[in-house]
């Protein structure tokens, strides 16, 4: 396997690796920012490819530490070249690109076991679960909105600022979801999967209190960000945005399945979810290394 800087003749070949591994695996082989970075377009390499035959099969990318002193690595392999040798050989690679960055550490994704393994043998030690919980729809219960809350949905434009302060407050510990900038929500408000409809935002008078962002899959419904602002913690208004968010996956796509993840360490949503009849279907795991 030859290894090279991604060129932007490769984001198809890239795209196509991608859908064969997500549908082998049940599970999309790396993060959401991280792909449509790469799928921009924008002519600029990101990352590398393993190439065998003129055919990328591997793909590996770093991304400098943003917030704290930790690299992000992200590695998807094509199903049929997941050998020993070619996972050892991407994360060598990974931790030496880590490495020319000014991050302590470098943190990986890994989901599938002989990748967890490997990661092991090369020095890395556990540090995050990340639960994906499914639930049958519809719900038998439903919500109403204690008083002096509105529900009403997303503005595009005009509730850009207030939902990215409640976001990155509710999430300030969060490494991902605690970073977002005006660049990346536009993004998200950009992609074709976007609907304001399936955007529930409640509110207390000009104060955003909370939402429950849903998008649209093939298949199911999910629960994409779900947050309540810090100062309207307490109220009940997780569960309402739970259950609202599921009454749209159902009602508006048609779906008879809902799902969102979860950090395994978060025991007051475990007992949230857990009572609206959601069940554990599989856990991402992540690794970290100091460089």
């Amino acid at each position: 396997m030859e290894m090279r800087p991604v060129e932007p003749g490769d984001r198809e070949s890239l795209d196509t690796m991608f859908a064969v591994a997500a549908e082998c695996d049940g599970h999309f082989p790396i993060g959401e920012h991280k792909y449509l970075d790469l799928m921009a377009g924008d002519g600029v390499a990101a990352g590398q490819v393993g190439v065998v035959d003129g055919t990328p099969v591997a793909y590996l990318a770093v991304t400098p530490p943003r917030r704290d002193d930790t690299a992000a690595l992200e590695i998807a392999i094509h199903p049929l070249h997941r050998s020993h040798d070619v996972i050892e050989r991407l994360i060598r690679a990974g931790v030496a690109s880590a490495g020319e960055t000014d991050a302590a550490k470098v943190r990986v994704w890994a989901f599938q076991p002989n990748m967890v393994d490997a990661l092991r043998a090369a020095g890395f030690r556990g540090e995050r679960e990340l639960r994906q919980l499914r639930v049958d729809l519809p719900l038998a219960e439903s919500a109403t909105l204690p008083s002096g809350f509105v529900e009403k949905r997303f503005r595009p434009g005009t509730d850009d600022n207030a939902w990215l302060s409640v976001n990155n407050a509710a999430f300030r510990a969060h490494p991902e979801n605690g970073s977002w900038t005006n660049e990346i929500l536009a993004d998200r408000l950009s992609q074709p999967w976007f609907d304001p409809d399936g955007f529930v935002t409640v509110w207390s008078d000009d104060d955003l209190a909370g939402f429950c962002w849903t998008k649209p899959h093939e298949d199911m419904g999910e629960i994409y960000v779900i947050a309540v602002a810090p100062a309207y913690q307490g109220k009940g208004l997780g569960r309402v945005l739970v259950i609202r968010g599921l009454e749209v996956i159902h009602r508006r796509y048609g779906y008879d399945v809902g799902m969102l993840y979860m950090d395994a360490d978060n025991a007051p949503a475990a007992r949230l979810y857990e009572s609206l009849g959601f069940r554990l279907h599989h856990v991402d795991r992540s690794l970290v290394r100091t460089l």
